[in-house]
């Protein structure tokens, strides 16, 4: 009765005698940067757990090459005792150093995360900055300048001379001659501008002639009778 009471109070006895370990399991969400962490503190752990593995192996190996014999009992549970020992202070040792690397990979993933993020805005500060300001480009010269000249300059023409020949018949208000000053003066039946154009009064034949005493050369207009073929009526 006492057995099948310990039995029905503590069902795992049954089964071995070994106790009932109770696990509860809890989805918690994970950031990228805690998988991270935990991918490399479970990769390390494998990799410290298999160091030792290897550890205690070469030192087992190394015990049984140096006992010479076989080694008596109370000598060989001293050997166990001992490598627990050792084994002990080097799991120790493996957890402080894997402490370690966990606390020395969440400070590098936090830097890097601070890092990233700091980049992030500069990048956006130097977007809005670009967006604000304008660039302007400046193009200097690129050729050679060349040499300047002093000629390379014209005027339009001006038409200047005689218009008109000796014995050609005008009208009034025909241009004789132009010219700039008076290369020609003005004579009988003829005008005079304010450019030194000269022109007909009346309509006649055109006759030159020269001022001996002052030495210049007129133009005078002999007027047309009104028997010749080309007088025109009604016209002074």
């Amino acid at each position: 009765m006492c057995a099948a009471r310990t039995r029905a109070r503590c069902p795992a006895r049954a089964s071995g005698g070994r106790r009932a370990r109770a696990v509860l399991r809890i989805r918690v969400p994970v950031s990228p940067i805690d998988a991270v962490f935990e991918m490399y503190i479970k990769r390390g752990s494998r990799i410290a757990g298999r160091r030792r593995v290897a550890r205690r192996r070469d030192a087992g190996r190394r015990d049984a090459r140096s006992s010479v014999g076989r080694p008596s009992r109370r000598r060989a549970c001293e050997g166990a005792r001992e490598r627990t020992k050792a084994a002990v202070a080097r799991a120790r040792r493996g957890r402080g150093r894997a402490r370690e690397a966990r606390f020395m990979l969440r400070a590098r993933a936090r830097a890097l995360a601070s890092s990233t993020a700091r980049a992030t805005i500069a990048e956006e500060g130097a977007r809005a900055w670009r967006a604000a300001t304008q660039t302007i480009f400046v193009r200097f010269a690129s050729k050679k300048q060349g040499g300047s000249s002093s000629n390379g300059r014209d005027s339009n023409p001006k038409f200047l001379g005689l218009k008109r020949g000796d014995g050609e018949v005008v009208r009034p208000g025909h241009i004789l001659a132009r010219q700039r000053g008076t290369k020609w003066h003005p004579g009988t039946n003829c005008g005079i501008g304010k450019d030194h154009t000269l022109f007909a009064l009346v309509q006649g034949k055109v006759c030159f002639s020269t001022d001996k005493h002052r030495g210049r050369k007129l133009i005078n207009v002999a007027p047309l009778s009104k028997t010749h073929p080309k007088y025109v009526e009604g016209v002074a």
